[in-house]
């Protein structure tokens, strides 16, 4: 970096919802990985981020709304965030004006992703990180890896509860992304879309 030498960069994977945008913009290509600093660099003219945690999920997303070939994903990309490698985001400002979706496991360190890039980008709505969510599937929770983390300061009042529950419990508290059945995990997406940032 010092002498401005060529070193390998994190890639940030994205797929494209939006098949025109794809068409327009990718000459077709829906799913690639961009080296960080030209993702930095990028704009792409879309209005709505998904930010997934985990790699099973961001593939069966897609293929969730690939199947469906729903409308609603107009002007809609997805990034898989690497959870706790989403600070690798935290300098593309072209994500600053965008609704931003994250969705993550829900467990502590879920909610410790969340809060993180909520503190980049403060318009993150979150997405199936709730006591409905949680309690639906609740018998589908494992143990989670225990935090030292008690306080994130950027939650909303609603969201820190879950999380500070999950701390109580300490057993059979963490639900992970994967685990939650499509069809329900489509009918939140679609709840997640019609909500302003």
């Amino acid at each position: 970096k010092r002498f401005h030498l060529k070193y390998k960069e994190e890639l940030i994977r994205i797929r494209v919802l939006d098949q025109q945008m794809a068409k327009k913009l990718f000459f077709g290509v829906s799913d690639l990985s961009i080296p960080l600093s030209q993702l930095v660099a990028l704009n792409i003219p879309c209005k709505r981020v998904f930010v997934l945690e985990n790699h099973t999920n961001f593939t069966n997303f897609s293929n969730i709304f690939n199947f469906l070939t729903l409308p609603h994903l107009a002007d809609s990309i997805a990034i898989f965030g690497k959870g706790f490698q989403i600070g690798l985001l935290k300098n593309a400002q072209w994500l600053s004006d965008k609704q931003i979706v994250y969705w993550g496991d829900i467990d502590a360190h879920g909610f410790q992703i969340l809060s993180q890039i909520r503190g980049y980008f403060p318009q993150t709505l979150s997405c199936m990180m709730d006591f409905e969510t949680f309690h639906e599937f609740q018998d589908l929770a494992v143990t989670g890896i225990d935090t030292t983390v008690t306080e994130l300061t950027n939650l909303t009042h609603d969201e820190h509860q879950l999380f500070t529950y999950l701390l109580d419990i300490r057993e059979r508290n963490r639900l992970e992304q994967e685990k939650i059945p499509h069809s329900y995990a489509l009918q939140k997406i679609l709840s997640a879309m019609s909500k302003n940032p």
